[in-house]
C-alpha cells in the first residue's frame, strides 16, 4: 500500500504534465481511491484463486484482514474528498454530500454517492469482522451480512463509472 501511494502520484506527475497536469490535492485522493479498488479487486479473486490452487487458502482465511484494511484505504480517500470538495462550505461536510448534486440528471448521476454507500457497507463489515461478531449473529447471519461485499463492489464501480471516468477523455 505504501509503494503504490507514492508510486501513484509520482507517475501520474510523469504522465500528465502540462495542461493534463492534475493538482497534488487530486492525485493524492486518487491514489488513495484507485488503492481501495484494487484491495477489494484482490480480496474478491481470492475465493476462486482458492478453487484453482490450493496455496491461496490461507490468504482466504485471512481476508478479514485485508477487509479491515480495505475499509481504511477507502475511509482515507473519502476523508480527503470530503476535505477537500466539501469542508469550507456553510453546511456540514456529510450534508454538503448528500445534498449537493445528488440527483440523477441526465447529465450526471450522484457518483459521490454510490462512493458513500459502498464506504458504509465496507464500515459495518469490518466492524463485524471479528470471531467474536459471527458467534453473536449467527453463522448464517453473519455470511449474509459480509456477502453484502458484492453490493460493495457493485456501487464502487458504479461510483468510479459516473465519476472519475466520466471527466476523463
Amino acid at each position: 500500500i505504501t509503494a503504490y501511494l507514492w508510486l501513484f502520484p509520482w507517475v501520474s506527475r510523469v504522465v500528465l504534465h502540462g495542461e493534463h497536469a492534475i493538482t497534488p490535492e487530486i492525485l493524492g485522493m486518487r491514489a488513495w481511491g484507485s488503492c481501495a479498488f484494487l484491495i477489494l479487486t484482490a480480496i474478491l479473486c481470492l475465493g476462486p484463486l482458492a478453487r484453482l490452487d490450493r496455496r491461496f487458502l490461507p490468504l482466504v482465511y485471512n481476508r478479514r484482514h485485508f477487509g479491515v484494511i480495505l475499509f481504511a484505504v477507502a475511509a482515507t480517500h473519502a476523508r480527503q474528498v470530503l476535505d477537500f470538495y466539501h469542508a469550507y462550505g456553510s453546511v456540514s461536510k456529510i450534508e454538503s454530500l448528500l445534498t449537493n448534486d445528488a440527483a440523477f440528471t441526465g447529465a450526471s448521476a450522484p457518483f459521490q454517492l454510490f462512493g458513500a454507500a459502498a464506504l458504509a457497507i465496507f464500515c459495518v463489515m469490518a466492524a463485524t469482522s471479528h470471531d467474536f461478531w459471527q458467534k453473536v449473529l449467527g453463522g448464517r447471519a453473519w455470511k449474509l451480512l459480509h456477502m453484502l461485499v458484492y453490493a460493495g463492489y457493485a456501487l464502487v464501480v458504479a461510483h468510479v463509472a459516473f465519476g472519475a471516468l466520466q471527466f476523463e477523455t
